[in-house]
């Protein structure tokens, strides 16, 4: 072969330039990838989250407020389980923002925590697997109910119903609630619904602590959800994963329905009252909360609006309601697996509290929804409070009845 041939055609040392335009398209290509994506997942929030905005969507459910922590995110559209509704502009479960109220309208606003908000089945794990509870629409909260029950009994005015009821919210969140916004909406009733959520452990042996994961929500990572819809979803992924409520103490381990069953329900009844005699209760709690709902009254009384308390339902302390099968699993299951959620005698103290106030002071208004569901066959619980779309209609017939005696739509 020729030598001058092969000295010719000798492959070549690229050029500066070739290796510049090279290492150019290598980062390119990642930031053209990300930029793809970004407009791919921005389309696909429009669609997810109709009428909102990243940055409303970056804080997830909740804001922060001043004295009571923590309040709903206004504008924020929750999209969970195939399930999609909004928060309006109070922050409120309820598709349409509030207005100034008209002449004839009959306002009321319903509070509480999480099982008056309307949650599914608070446990990812075994719960959800039990009950099948998943979230379910704004229309079949009690606060919707309630309002057709209301429409039926004043046809001649306009009913509207307020869920101003959120996660975790206690009597003083509420009560703060009021002092600070619902005062100025022109209310015609509140209606609180709460218990469960009340710190009543202070000397209980049964007590608990749930960690924390609080990474996700750091002003940080928040920051980065608003200015990246890569980000926004990742973090969503992430906060929906095993990961996530294993780290929060919101997922377990399987049990069977087989291995439930075979748990005789006659025990799990007994442990409990046996739990119920040996819990202790600082009494101090107690007369905390009962000048509370003091202050919340006197505080109504003086806005000359109505005011209803109520205590909520709880699964450990119904003895009235005829369990299902569903229910006596998740009986059984909280109250050998889960502890502290069979640890809710609190509300069953603090109820007889109520009802002793009201016997001698008959402008303080109680229902005591503990027994609520007696004589109903039905699915009512989801988990240890939480409740079906049936439960709270019968809760909000409850509520319509009592609101009809008292005369407070007239």
């Amino acid at each position: 072969m020729n030598p001058d041939f092969l000295k010719t055609n000798r492959l070549q040392k690229p050029s500066r330039r070739r290796v510049h335009l090279f290492r150019l398209i290598l980062l390119s290509l990642p930031i053209a990838l990300l930029l793809v994506a970004e407009l791919l997942l921005a389309a696909k929030f429009r669609f997810d989250y109709p009428g909102t905005t990243l940055r409303v969507q970056a804080d997830y459910r909740t804001v922060q407020a001043a004295y009571r922590d923590y309040k709903p995110n206004p504008g924020f559209v929750r999209n969970i389980d195939g399930i999609r509704y909004r928060y309006n502009n109070m922050g409120f479960r309820n598709q349409l923002d509030i207005k100034p109220k008209t002449k004839d309208e009959f306002r009321v606003f319903l509070l509480g925590g999480s099982m008056a908000y309307g949650e599914r089945a608070s446990e990812v794990g075994q719960y959800q697997i039990i009950s099948g509870q998943e979230a379910y629409t704004s229309d079949k909260t009690i606060a919707a109910y309630l309002a057709d029950k209301l429409r039926g009994k004043i046809p001649n005015r306009s009913v509207t119903v307020y869920n101003g009821a959120f996660i975790s919210y206690r009597l003083h969140h509420n009560y703060l609630q009021y002092l600070e916004h619902l005062r100025d909406l022109a209310p015609d009733l509140i209606i609180t619904i709460d218990g469960v959520n009340e710190k009543f452990d202070q000397s209980n042996p049964y007590s608990y602590n749930v960690p924390t994961f609080e990474i996700l929500d750091s002003p940080v990572v928040s920051f980065l959800r608003s200015k990246s819809y890569c980000m926004f979803y990742s973090s969503l992924l992430l906060r929906q994963s095993s990961l996530f409520y294993l780290a929060t103490g919101r997922l377990s381990s399987e049990i069977s329905n087989r291995r439930l069953d075979e748990i005789p329900l006659e025990k799990i009844r007994s442990t409990l009252e046996v739990k119920r005699q040996e819990y202790l209760l600082d009494k101090a709690v107690v007369a905390g909360l009962i000048q509370v709902y003091e202050q919340f009254q006197f505080a109504c009384d003086q806005d000359q609006v109505p005011i209803l308390f109520c205590t909520q339902p709880v699964l450990m302390l119904d003895k009235k309601k005829r369990l299902t099968i569903r229910e006596e699993r998740l009986l059984k299951y909280a109250a050998t697996k889960r502890p502290r959620d069979a640890n809710r005698f609190g509300v069953e103290i603090l109820s007889m509290a109520l009802e002793a106030k009201a016997t001698t002071d008959p402008t303080f208004k109680y229902e005591n929804l503990i027994n609520v569901f007696d004589g109903w066959e039905e699915n009512a619980y989801t988990d240890f409070c939480h409740l079906t779309p049936g439960a709270n209609l019968r809760i909000a017939e409850r509520l319509a009845a009592r609101i009809e005696i008292e005369g407070w739509t007239k």
